[in-house]
């Protein structure tokens, strides 16, 4: 194993941890050893001049586009050096992690993929011991890990300092232990631990859009693998299940509140923000009509409109702030790693579901969140499409013979 897998792998297994940083800078110890790992690829010119294969020169088209909109948008209206800050976090995202991650050996792939999935399993066991250790006491909490560890309604946001955040990871990480055990490159126990700790964490993260994510890439996993469901699982799932009704099915109060009510009485209303996410969609949608070819510049939103804040929807926030073209510059980067999943459905069913789903999580909140520059954000779509992107040859497929139980390793 070579010195930038091993970097890539420690950044992987770190991705979560966003606490480990600068208060005031997004540079993660994860983004260090992100670029350490490039820095030795470059140097020892091991980085792939087309990460994307014959679809690379689209997918540097439209990062150009993008950014080139965003450029002039920001010089027409005095925003050039927020832009500098903005486009140096997208080309470190979109350009370095896939020469980074996109690796055409499987068995470092799956070392890569082995590393995030431990990161974010055992940032929940942290989380979970901590917040029992401290019984769940927010005054306590605070003092050692800041306000934002467990917010003060008491929505648990591990070490991301966001409890959509969270839940998103958590989805994001979901698809990969699908694929490990459906591959049968995971035990039944470790399995078992994992999803209970991913749905544990969606729950108390209590986040609308999370859990409704979850259940959808859930589904949307088994269609597009082909995954067998086993009898012995379907018995175990159903006990398990029988076993929380029967407990009385208890849930943590704050997602009964923020998400209960809302699927209960189907009233989106409910669900934390939205109405307010929802005026601020308005909102911009009535200022792109101003940006179809030029918009307002970077990080010039939150300044004109009434609640000083961005839109939470990123398509919406790059079309206001950068004009049309910035938009269509992101929905085909968006396409392009759609289409690498889609040419590998038929033969590798497990390749391309892990792809679909982890793109589909990001896809999903995308729509609820602002600027999606973050590695946190970025670096599991890109590891998941790697089977999509390698070269055939060197990536052989592997098929799901055993089932979702498989075989105990």
């Amino acid at each position: 194993m070579t010195w930038p897998r091993l970097l890539a792998a420690g950044a992987l297994f770190f991705l979560p941890y966003m606490f480990l940083r600068p208060a005031s800078l997004l540079f993660t110890v994860s983004d260090a050893l992100f670029v350490l790992a490039g820095i030795i690829l470059i140097l020892g010119r091991g980085a792939p001049v087309s990460p994307f294969g014959a679809l690379t020169p689209y997918w540097y088209a439209g990062v150009a586009v993008m950014l080139g909109a965003l450029l002039i948008s920001s010089i027409a209206h005095g925003s050039e050096g927020r832009w500098l800050s903005v486009a140096a976090q997208y080309a470190f995202s979109l350009l370095a992690l896939p020469a980074i991650l996109l690796v055409s050996d499987r068995a470092r792939w799956l070392f890569l993929v082995r590393a995030f999935v431990a990161g974010v399993v055992i940032m929940e066991i942290l989380t979970f011991g901590i917040l029992y250790y401290y019984d769940w006491d927010y005054e306590a909490l605070r003092g050692k890990f800041g306000p934002e560890f467990l917010t003060g309604m008491r929505r648990v946001t591990g070490f991301l300092g966001g409890a959509n955040l969270h839940s998103a990871i958590l989805c994001m990480a979901l698809p990969f232990v699908f694929y490990l055990r459906g591959s049968g490159l995971m035990s039944r126990l470790v399995f078992a631990v994992s999803v209970g700790l991913i749905c544990a964490g969606v729950f108390y993260s209590a986040s609308f859009t999370g859990f409704v994510t979850l259940i959808l890439i859930a589904g949307l996993f088994l269609i597009v693998g082909r995954v067998r469901i086993s009898p012995q699982f379907a018995a175990g799932v159903a006990a398990i299940a029988f076993a929380y009704i029967a407990a009385g099915a208890p849930v943590p109060g704050v997602f009964e509140k923020r998400v209960g009510g809302a699927i209960q009485d189907l009233d989106l209303e409910e669900a934390g923000t939205f109405t307010d996410r929802l005026e601020l969609i308005k909102e911009a949608w009535a200022k792109a009509d101003e940006s179809m070819l030029v918009g307002i510049g970077v990080d010039r939103y939150r300044t004109l409109n009434e609640l000083q804040t961005p839109v939470h929807n990123s398509y919406m926030l790059l079309w206001v702030e950068g004009g049309f073209p910035a938009l269509i510059g992101w929905v085909t980067l968006l396409l392009i790693l759609g289409f690498g999943a889609l040419l590998i459905r038929r033969e590798r069913p497990l390749d391309a579901a892990v792809g679909f789903c982890v793109l589909a999580v990001f896809v999903i909140f995308s729509f609820t969140s602002a600027h999606m520059y973050a590695r946190v954000w970025v670096a599991p779509v890109i590891l998941a499409l790697g089977p999509a992107f390698a070269r055939a040859q060197q990536l052989q497929p592997m098929r799901n013979t055993q089932g979702w139980v498989g075989r105990d390793n």
